[in-house]
């Protein structure tokens, strides 16, 4: 590790909601530009409205290759109860929307694969949000919710939970 490189605990097997199912996953590098708004190829099923209508569709910066682990939920509860538990910043919890992008694309082994939700926090503006993918025998969708709205997710739904590690990739 060099001097410029954060030394990151690893992601815990389990927390109060959630136990791992998938460990170190990568998602590539990003050049910040791809809008959630603009993948109608890749959601045919729908794209929440507030994809379209904040004023947070603008390109960010480029990522660098992040790893990530999926959990599912083994305990109902909110998302800001579900993302507490990890007992981190919820900044290091997030993923800048074309992460998701080309995890959806390129990884769709993490999604659900029954019909239920997949969730990945981001942070727009300083505020934190649960994006919602739902890959179903329809087609997949996309939505998102504040993380202070009462969303519950529920074990019935075996719902995923996508959070990176935010160590450096060794290429």
């Amino acid at each position: 590790m060099n001097k410029f490189e954060k030394e990151i605990a690893p992601l815990p097997k389990t927390t109060k909601f959630l136990k791992r199912i998938l460990k170190d996953q990568i998602c590539a590098a990003t050049d910040g530009q791809s809008l959630i708004c603009d993948q109608g190829k890749l959601f045919p099923g729908s794209i929440g409205n507030d994809f379209k209508n904040q004023d947070w569709n603008k390109p960010g910066p480029a990522t660098v290759p992040v790893k990530f682990s999926v959990y599912e939920l083994t305990k109902n509860g909110n998302g800001a109860s579900i993302f507490n538990s990890f007992n981190r910043s919820l900044s290091e919890l997030t993923f800048t929307p074309p992460q998701i992008i080309e995890m959806v694309k390129n990884n769709s082994s993490i999604l659900h694969p029954e019909g239920g939700s997949t969730v990945f926090l981001i942070e727009i503006n300083g505020n934190y949000f649960q994006v919602h993918v739902k890959f179903g025998s329809d087609s997949r969708k996309v939505s998102v919710y504040p993380i202070g709205y009462d969303v519950k997710w529920f074990t019935v739904y075996s719902s995923r939970f996508v959070i990176p590690q935010h160590e450096p990739v060794k290429q």
